[in-house]
């Protein structure tokens, strides 16, 4: 969002010079150019570090080297869905990886993309009614939030919104 809130002003700032509709001086691009980069470059780091902080917290929960979630390579135990670098499923449904690293970026994006779709909700909401809600295999989606929370330095009613994993 902040991404295409700062295009937008870089356009307005070009059509406006471009038109004479601007009595200033004539607009640096060069410069208006290097601050757009290094504003989208520093929205792009924090996403980044948010998702890697989130998905880090959610491996960390799911399972330790030798679980279920390594075995598949699957950091986050992901559902398949036909996730790119997703080779099938195991017995659960589970989705299998090819490789550690493409486990951790579908995890990565399911977490972005569920994001953008329910930024009001809480971190408790997320994992109780979407993530891993609670139920046989999940007795504990109060510790669950609660333990995502705390990696992540916030409560558990925080809003996915709010933790910047949304560009």
């Amino acid at each position: 969002m902040g991404v295409a809130i700062a295009l937008g002003v870089f356009a307005a700032l070009y059509f406006f010079n471009r038109t004479g509709a601007s009595s200033q001086a004539p607009i640096d691009w060069n410069a208006v150019y290097s601050q757009l980069s290094n504003a989208v470059s520093e929205v792009s780091t924090t996403v980044t570090d948010s998702l890697d902080k989130f998905a880090q917290a959610i491996t960390h929960f799911e399972g330790q080297p030798g679980d279920l979630n390594y075995r598949n390579n699957n950091p986050g135990n992901l559902m398949f869905a036909g996730q790119p670098g997703a080779i099938g499923a195991d017995s659960r449904g589970l989705a299998i990886f090819e490789t550690w690293a493409e486990g951790l970026a579908a995890l990565k994006r399911q977490l972005a993309l569920d994001a953008s779709r329910y930024p009001q909700w809480s971190i408790f909401d997320y994992i109780s009614n979407k993530y891993a809600p609670s139920g046989p295999d999940n007795p504990n989606d109060v510790n669950y939030a609660n333990s995502i929370a705390s990696a992540l330095g916030v409560t558990a009613n925080t809003k996915l919104g709010d933790l910047g994993l949304i560009v």
